[in-house]
């Protein structure tokens, strides 16, 4: 127990010593962090549901699919309106389920960078010191300023892998979404011209 609360600390400690910019960085990693498995597990738990329920005959969605449906074909009477209709519903639809996702995409490809500029300028920082020690500089601080500055990478990559992997897999839940919602349309379009 002791030897976990003093890594804890002393990784505290590193990502403070870097400086203000490091920790920002962390900081903002962290928030990255946290709305990443926020909106993961939020859009995870939604398409689970979805799916659930277009898996039933008789769910709420189709139903009312085929109240749309219906009402377009006895106005018009024409299957490429009723088509273009339960399309439109269906597009507006998985638009509302792909709120949020994209933050996904972009945290997946922002939280490396944002890594990456801690590390440059823990480097900076390095060479700086270097610099104004007239080359004498202590290999431990110089050490230590690299050390403190590779963190921030690695919690972008952290960050980045786990955005992206949510994102791919929500995509995928999505494409089966939008494959039983057009399968649902091909069906109630097929009864209604019967």
């Amino acid at each position: 127990m002791s030897q976990t609360t003093e890594v804890s600390e002393s990784l505290i400690s590193l990502i403070l010593s870097g400086g203000v910019a490091s920790t920002l960085i962390m900081l903002l990693l962290l928030l990255f962090l946290i709305i990443t498995f926020y909106v993961g597990i939020e859009r995870f738990l939604t398409y689970r549901s979805v799916l659930k329920e277009l898996s039933r005959a008789e769910s709420a969605m189709f139903n009312e699919l085929l109240q749309r449906a219906t009402s377009v074909y006895n106005k018009t009477n024409s299957p490429e309106k009723t088509e273009k209709a339960l399309e439109q519903m269906a597009g507006g639809y998985v638009f509302e389920l792909e709120r949020n996702t994209s933050i996904l995409a972009t945290f997946s490809g922002a939280a490396p960078m944002l890594g990456f500029l801690g590390t440059v300028i823990g480097m900076i920082l390095a060479f700086r010191e270097m610099a104004v020690s007239s080359g004498q500089a202590e290999i431990a601080s110089l050490a230590g300023g690299i050390y403190t500055a590779m963190i921030t990478t690695v919690g972008g990559l952290i960050v980045g892998i786990l955005s992206y992997i949510a994102y791919n897999q929500l995509a995928v839940l999505l494409a089966r979404i939008t494959k039983r919602l057009e399968d649902l349309s091909n069906e109630l379009l097929d009864s209604l011209e019967r």
